[in-house]
C-alpha cells in the first residue's frame, strides 16, 4: 500500500486471461485514435541514433514479434493505419499486444478509490517502489496503460464519438474485475528469456526547473 493506492497479484491462468480481455478491447481502441497514434508514433525511437537522444521509447523494449519493428514504422502514418483499420488492422495489433500480456508469469494491477492528484501521486510511488523490488529480484517488468488510458479518457469526455459506445463497454468490463477501484497501472512481470534492453532517460535536470 501507498496512501491510497494498492496493488493486486493476477497470477493464475485464468485471471490473466480474463484481465487480458479488457486490454485487448482497450488496446482496439487506442489504435482507432487518431490523437493517440500521433503521439505514440511520435515517442518511438527505432534507430541508435534516435534511441541515443534518451527522449523516446526504444522499439526493441517492446517485446514485437518477428516483423513487429517494421510493421510499427509502416503504420507510424496515420493516413495508412486509418485505411488499414477499414480491414480491421486495428484488431490484429490489439490481439498481438494482448497475445503478450497473456504470457505474462504474473500481472500486478495498481489501483484506489480515490480520484484526486494525490493519489495519483501515491500509485506513482508504488509503482517505483514495486519496480525497484521487482528488478532486484531478477524479473522483467513491462508497464501496461494502454487500459487506464482509454477509461481517463473516457472519464475527461475525450474519446471519440463513434468509439464511445465501445469505451463505455469497456468501463462495465473493467469494473467487473476492480469493482468500484480506478486502474492507475498495470505491470506484467516475469522471469526474462534473455537480458530486455532499457530505454534511456533523460536527466531529471531537463525535465524540472526549480
Amino acid at each position: 500500500h501507498q496512501g491510497g493506492a494498492s496493488c493486486r497479484i493476477f497470477a493464475e491462468p485464468t485471471e490473466i486471461r480474463e484481465l487480458a480481455r479488457p486490454v485487448r478491447v482497450a488496446s482496439e481502441l487506442r489504435f482507432q485514435s487518431e490523437d493517440i497514434h500521433h503521439w505514440l508514433a511520435g515517442s518511438l525511437r527505432f534507430t541508435p541514433e534516435e534511441v541515443a537522444r534518451g527522449d523516446g521509447l526504444d522499439i526493441r523494449t517492446l517485446a514485437l514479434p518477428p516483423g513487429g519493428k517494421l510493421l510499427s514504422r509502416f503504420l507510424s502514418d496515420w493516413n495508412r493505419m486509418e485505411r488499414l483499420n477499414r480491414i480491421g488492422a486495428y484488431k490484429l495489433l490489439a490481439g498481438i499486444e494482448a497475445s503478450q500480456f497473456r504470457k505474462a508469469g504474473a500481472v500486478i494491477a495498481i489501483s484506489g478509490k480515490d480520484e484526486h492528484p494525490s493519489a495519483w501521486l501515491d500509485a506513482g510511488r508504488l509503482i517505483e517502489r514495486l519496480w525497484l523490488r521487482l528488478t532486484a529480484a531478477g524479473l522483467a517488468v513491462q508497464p501496461f496503460f494502454v487500459l487506464t488510458d482509454q477509461l481517463q479518457r473516457l472519464r475527461q469526455g475525450i474519446t471519440s464519438p463513434g468509439l464511445r459506445p465501445r469505451a463505455e463497454q469497456l468501463a462495465l468490463e473493467s469494473a467487473a474485475i476492480f469493482g468500484q477501484d480506478t486502474p492507475y497501472l498495470l505491470l506484467r512481470a516475469g522471469k526474462p528469456g534473455n537480458l530486455p534492453p532499457r530505454s534511456l532517460r533523460l536527466p531529471l535536470e531537463t525535465l524540472f526547473t526549480a
